[in-house]
């Protein structure tokens, strides 16, 4: 497991010495420990989810709330033994700007959103949402004008390829009827082309 986890780490690292950007290390930086933190910790080893959680992360899910990594550590063994199958296959689309990242993680079983917080290259807030919406459903839905968090990736050739963060994408997280939302939305020219609602 040890050597799988050095050859990962190691794959990563030269791999995003190829493109570097310049004006965004911060999201480049974020977006790949988030890759990690799907592909290699919750995929299969702990001590690699727990390595990029800060010691009191909060995670908020559907419903219920942990308080440190011992906790989430527990919610999550709890998920893998419920779902053992269900590993990260891709992470599409990629949103990040500054601390905040939004990622939308798909398995073979579903898929769901993810934003979360970073504070010195570690998670300090994640709120993870399980229920993906229909897209006859998600139309119908609006952000509200004073939503919860608000970012846009970036137009950076070098995010793109280093870590698939994919420009003209934004996300949104807000409240819709007590329910938190998570939204993800590509406009190209002014005009939405492309929605993901999850709850």
């Amino acid at each position: 497991m040890k050597k799988l986890v050095i050859t990962v780490l190691t794959v990563a690292m030269v791999l995003s010495g190829f493109a570097q950007s310049k004006t965004h290390p911060v999201e480049q930086l974020n977006i790949n420990n988030f890759h990690l933190v799907d592909f290699v910790g919750w995929n299969t080893n702990m001590e690699v989810l727990a390595h990029y959680h800060t010691n009191d992360v909060k995670v908020f899910g559907d419903g219920w709330k942990t308080v440190g990594m011992k906790d989430h550590e527990a919610m999550m063994e709890k998920s893998i033994r419920e779902m053992p199958d269900a590993k990260v296959i891709q992470h599409t689309p990629n949103v990040a700007k500054g601390e905040w990242t939004g990622v939308v993680g798909r398995s073979a079983q579903f898929n769901m959103a993810t934003i979360v917080k970073w504070k010195n290259g570690k998670i300090d807030y994640e709120y993870l949402f399980y229920k993906q919406l229909s897209d006859t459903a998600a139309a119908a839905m609006k952000p509200s004008a004073k939503s919860i968090i608000s970012f846009a990736s970036p137009d950076d050739r070098a995010l793109a390829v280093a870590v698939n963060v994919q420009p003209n994408w934004s996300c949104i997280m807000d409240e819709v009827n007590g329910v938190r939302t998570a939204y993800f939305i590509k406009t190209v020219n002014g005009k939405e082309i492309e929605r993901l609602v999850f709850q």
